[in-house]
């Protein structure tokens, strides 16, 4: 029984599955078509023989502003660069990316930029626009990227004051070196991925230390004293059972050995690139006598560490662990 239920269900996904690709690949379609269409409306000016303001007239159409503007910019694409609709149709960029490489696209470097954009997202785009002139020649430099940043009057007085700081060293700081030196801060004291590679460096000095081959240090040797105590030994007791601590070194060690990133393998064998939320995963469950050795463990994400412990034990036991236990 259990078994036909599987089926049932797997039946069932595959189904909606296939559902779901026939209506993306329809709304795909219905993108390009309404993209085209902003297009020849903003060249006919439409917006101007209703008497509109744009963003009414964007509205008139079934659209937002937004929305209106990003598609009038990509329909130019469309129209000067016609390989660009197969790269939409294949999933290859989006609409959206299109719009954003509008201003920057030439004849001159759609030939270096539009291979580039591919699988990319909107914030990798536009690191590469930063670094490709209209020309076509490719810049060495270091990408940069534009970001806008809305700050609470609290955090402005912060940000004021980070800025005095640094300013101490002689010169007042660029807002990008002052989000610079915060985040280094930050990252220094709170990212596994540093605190592993400190912990690698300082295992190797010590292992220079023990083969001689570090500088000679002065040892000091301090006498130690027996010292008795007059009062009564306390009563022992019996410590509470609790789950062992991970060790920060071991904890250390699959930090470096998974490069930070998320170790889940899809079916066509590529590896999860998420780099955030990540936990420590074991391969053997501690309930089912897994321990804490390096070889048992591996970074996950939260998510795939929620399907791994649904595939271990079940679906409907980390349901109920996670539906909170109402208390009368």
């Amino acid at each position: 029984m259990g078994k036909e239920r599987t089926m049932e269900v797997a039946t069932l996904v595959l189904k909606t599955v296939e559902e779901a690709v026939a209506i993306h690949a329809a709304e795909k379609t219905l993108t390009i078509r309404s993209t085209l269409i902003v297009g020849k409306l903003e060249d006919m000016r439409a917006s101007v023989i209703f008497g509109l303001p744009a963003a009414a007239f964007a509205e008139k159409i079934g659209l937002s502003a937004s929305q209106y503007w990003k598609r009038a910019q990509a329909a130019r694409i469309l129209r000067f660069f016609p390989e660009t609709r197969q790269m939409v149709e294949n999933g290859d960029t989006s609409i959206s990316v299109l719009a954003t490489i509008s201003a920057r696209l030439t004849p001159a470097n759609a030939g270096i930029l539009l291979p580039r954009i591919k699988g990319k997202s909107k914030r990798e785009v536009k690191e590469l626009l930063s670094v490709i002139t209209e020309s076509g020649e490719i810049i060495e430099k270091e990408p940069t990227v534009d970001f806008k940043l809305t700050l609470t009057k609290s955090q402005v007085e912060k940000l004021d004051r980070a800025i005095a700081v640094l300013a101490a060293s002689g010169h007042t700081p660029e807002l990008a070196q002052v989000f610079s030196a915060a985040l280094e801060a930050l990252l220094w004291r709170s990212d596994p991925m540093q605190k592993a590679e400190r912990a690698a460096k300082r295992q190797e000095r010590k292992r220079k230390v023990t083969l001689g081959t570090a500088p000679a240090q002065r040892t000091i040797t301090i006498e130690k004293r027996e010292v008795r105590s007059t009062l009564p030994a306390p009563a022992q007791q019996t410590p509470p059972q609790r789950r062992l601590h991970i060790p920060n070194g071991v904890r250390h060690q699959v930090w470096l050995r998974d490069q930070g990133r998320c170790t889940w393998s899809y079916p066509s064998g590529e590896r999860c690139q998420e780099q955030k939320m990540l936990e420590l995963d074991h391969q053997t469950m501690v309930c089912l006598g897994g321990d804490h050795s390096l070889e048992n463990l591996t970074l996950r994400c939260r998510f795939h560490n929620q399907v791994k412990a649904e595939i271990v034990l079940g679906q409907n036991f980390m349901k109920q662990k996670r539906t909170p236990t109402l208390r009368s």
